[in-house]
C-alpha cells in the first residue's frame, strides 16, 4: 500500500518477489532450465567417457588374455613336436622339418607379441624358451626338458592370471 512522504517519492511495502521486475522470474527460471541442460548433458558426455575407458580397459583385458592363450597353445605344441621328433630313433626329413618348423614358431610367436610384450620380455621367456630347446636339442634329456617347459608354463599362467 503506498503511502505518501514528502513530494513526489512513495513507500511501498512489498512482500518476497514483489519487487522483481515482470522479466526476472523468467530469466531466473530460463537460468535454471539452462543449468539443468547442461549438467544433463555434461553428465551424458562424462557417463560416456567412464564406460568407454571401462570397455577399452576390459578390451585391452580381453587382448592380453588372447595372447598369452596363444602363447601358451603355440609353445605347448612345439614342446610336444620337439619331443616326439627326437624320440624317433631315425629322424627322416619330414621329421626334421617338423621339429625345426615348430621350434621357429614358438620362437617367432614369443617375438611377437604386442599386448603381453613388457610381461614376455620381463619373464625373459624367449631366452628361457631357446635354452631350454637347445639343451633338449644336444642332450635329449626329456626329463629336464620337461621341467623347463614346465618352469615357462607356470610363469605365463601366473602373468596370465595377475591383475593389471
Amino acid at each position: 500500500m503506498p503511502g505518501r512522504i514528502a513530494g513526489n517519492l512513495s513507500i511501498h511495502r512489498y512482500g518476497i518477489g514483489e519487487c522483481m521486475e515482470p522479466t526476472t522470474p523468467a530469466l531466473i527460471g530460463t537460468g535454471v532450465a539452462a543449468f539443468g541442460i547442461v549438467s544433463a548433458f555434461g553428465g551424458v558426455l562424462m557417463g560416456q567417457r567412464m564406460a568407454r575407458n571401462t570397455q577399452r580397459e576390459q578390451w585391452l583385458k580381453d587382448c592380453r588374455k588372447e595372447e598369452f592363450k596363444e602363447l601358451l597353445s603355440v609353445l605347448t605344441k612345439s614342446f610336444a613336436v620337439i619331443c616326439d621328433g627326437y624320440s624317433a630313433f631315425v629322424q627322416d626329413s619330414a621329421t626334421q622339418r617338423a621339429i625345426r618348423d615348430a621350434a621357429l614358431l614358438a620362437m617367432t610367436t614369443i617375438r611377437d607379441r604386442i599386448y603381453i610384450a613388457a610381461d614376455v620380455k620381463r619373464l625373459n621367456i624367449y631366452k628361457l624358451w631357446r635354452d631350454a630347446a637347445n639343451e633338449f636339442e644336444h642332450d635329449h634329456v626329456f626329463i629336464a626338458f620337461s621341467e623347463k617347459y614346465a618352469l615357462i608354463n607356470a610363469m605365463i599362467v601366473d602373468a596370465a592370471t595377475a591383475d593389471k
